[in-house]
């Protein structure tokens, strides 16, 4: 699947989640569990407006990544970009944002479905754990062709760089 269309879908489920919890927030008169022990166990309650202002936070963010991971040229980046590898870090980095958007929407699928009780909160690793995979799958594909140096000059000049 093209990360395009993963983009999409998944910050297409992250409105449609905030839009369904807003509209069903003024109904919703239970405790929703708000903080976890190690083993699981629910620690602390809280109301579900408690619940809306940390997805109000999730949403948006989860949203913006999902769109600056289609413009990677926007990026800062710790090495000067030369035409032997700014094409390949352009990549690197949207593909990097795409999966961190797709992990922080897992998370929030999850939040979500552990409150209405069909998914058991333990399900917040599988998001978690593609958080840090995809940044670890970057920092692998990243530093190392970053630092190979433009058409086998052991360093850069500032004539390589990319603007």
């Amino acid at each position: 699947m093209n990360d395009h269309i993963l983009r999409n879908r998944f910050a297409a489920l992250t409105a449609r989640l905030s839009l369904e919890l807003f509209t069903n927030a003024r109904r919703q008169t239970d405790l929703l569990p708000m903080r976890y022990g190690i083993a699981g166990e629910v620690i602390r309650e809280g109301s579900v407006w408690e619940a809306v202002g940390g997805l109000t936070l999730l949403g948006p963010a989860t949203i913006t990544v999902a769109v600056l991971a289609g413009y990677p040229r926007v990026f800062n980046y710790p090495i000067p970009l030369t035409a032997h590898n700014a094409q390949r870090q352009y990549n690197n980095a949207a593909r990097m944002m795409t999966w961190i958007g797709l992990s922080m929407a897992l998370i929030m699928v999850v939040m979500m479905a552990s409150w209405l009780g069909v998914l058991a909160i333990g399900w917040i690793w599988v998001g978690l754990g593609m958080l840090v995979a995809a940044a670890d799958l970057f920092r692998r594909t990243y530093v190392p062709t970053a630092l190979e140096p433009a058409s086998g000059s052991a360093r850069y000049t500032q004539n390589e760089w990319i603007p």
